[in-house]
């Protein structure tokens, strides 16, 4: 690899040859990051064209804070080109990477006068497009697309050919389905209203879409993360009753939202909602719980406004259960709500200080590690003989702490093993 920096003070870089050293496969030519005047553009472009590298040598380009306004026209003669990044080309307004038909990797990165670039990318497998603000739409043909990641930008059309006007403001259009085990990434797009029916990833991750943005029915997909996507006090972006095999599914900073929708997801497996500060209720009157019969791992974090777990109660299948700093949980909800949890094996409860006690029905027999931190009331329950520690002395491995400021309450009248290795973990 030859990584070549501070451009800016380079004279007489064609005496460098480097189109004829075979050898290198990777090259970096940066500059600092400093003003742009006329003659730091002329400057770098000269410079640029005198490093023109080896055509047939070359795998991997990037360049770095290139101050000219068009790029060399060796660019589209590298032939055996797998990878080009681009980052802070801040003047660039035009790529064509046409004639580059071996291309596996494009990162644009902070190309903000970028309007338009294209290719005939037959081998294009992965694609990052982040703060372009100006680049509204690109050239693709490539039919193996296996990662697309979007990030402050207004590109909304990614085709292989002509598109009708119609929509493009609303709309990301993908003319190559998505491959099996892809994974798409979306943030900070808002005027992305939703995905086409083609684009079918395993994966999707989409943060800040805070308009009408919209999932169809994706039967394939198995992992779900919306962060920021709302509108009107309600969760967008996933259907009701539509990804039937969705296994993982994150709802984060959604602030806005009350209940959690009437999903029916047979197959999740692991729920994690995080941030939501209007969110009171985790179900409906549907009891859409019940819908979850695969669910093993529910993780609710940083929800203030949440004062009971569901009226139904919460899925046997369960394995792992997190709960922290929901300031108003009051309840587990039904008395043998965790009772029924057969399969529960790790239960965290953290910074929940309304919590005053576990529930009447007590924990599972199943339970191999109970973790209570920042609870003072329910820390303090559960060091009593007379309150809850007949529910947990059957635990394997118990960690509590009180806060730092509180001072350590009584042991149980029977001075058991156990309670001594609950005090241990419990005032470290």
């Amino acid at each position: 690899m030859l990584h070549i920096s501070k451009l800016e003070n380079a004279v007489n870089a064609g005496e460098a040859n480097l189109k004829g050293k075979e050898m290198i496969e990777k090259v970096v030519y940066e500059w600092s990051n400093n003003d742009v005047n006329f003659h730091d553009e002329a400057a770098a472009k000269q410079v640029l064209e005198d490093l023109e590298p080896h055509p047939k040598a070359l795998k991997e380009l990037q360049i770095c804070h290139y101050k000219g306004t068009e790029f060399p026209r060796w660019m589209g003669l590298l032939t055996n080109l797998v990878s080009i990044y681009l980052n802070h080309c801040t003047r660039s307004k035009v790529l064509d990477l046409r004639e580059l038909h071996k291309l596996e990797q494009v990162r644009l990165k902070n190309m903000l006068e970028l309007e338009d670039w294209n290719g005939d990318f037959e081998s294009l497998k992965i694609l990052r497009i982040v703060n372009c603000p100006k680049l509204k739409s690109c050239s693709h043909r490539g039919k193996t697309l296996d990662f697309l990641k979007i990030k402050r930008s207004l590109l909304r059309t990614i085709s292989g050919s002509a598109i009708d006007n119609n929509g493009c403001d609303s709309r990301l259009f993908v003319h190559r389905k998505f491959e099996k085990g892809s994974e798409l990434k979306i943030i900070n797009c808002p005027k992305l209203h939703e995905l086409p029916d083609n684009c079918i990833p395993k994966k999707l991750e989409a943060s800040g879409c805070n308009s009408e943005f919209k999932i169809h029915p994706f039967f394939s997909m198995e992992h779900l993360a919306l962060d920021a996507c709302s509108a009107h006090g309600s969760l967008v972006g996933l259907p009701p009753r539509g990804v039937i095999d969705l296994r993982f599914l994150v709802i984060s900073n959604i602030s806005n939202l009350i209940c959690l929708p009437d999903w029916g997801l047979p197959e999740l497996g692991a729920l994690h909602v995080r941030d939501c500060k209007a969110l009171e209720y985790l179900s409906n009157q549907n009891k859409s719980f019940q819908g979850f019969t695969s669910l093993t791992t529910l993780s609710i974090h940083n929800c203030p406004k949440l004062v009971t777990l569901p009226v139904e109660g919460l899925p046997t299948s369960l394995k792992y259960l997190s709960i922290g700093s929901c300031a108003r949980l009051v309840s587990f909800g039904p008395a043998d709500v965790l009772q029924k949890l057969d399969s529960l094996h790790d239960l965290y409860i953290e910074d929940c200080p309304a919590l005053q006690s576990l529930p009447e029905g007590g924990l599972p027999t199943s339970l191999l590690h109970l973790s209570i931190q920042r609870c003072p009331s329910l820390v303090e329950r559960c060091g009593e003989e007379d309150g809850d520690w007949p529910k947990i002395k059957h635990i394997p491995d118990l960690e509590m702490r009180m806060p730092s400021t509180e001072t350590a309450t009584s042991s149980p009248s029977s001075s058991s093993t156990a309670w001594y290795h609950l005090r241990l973990r419990r005032f470290v």
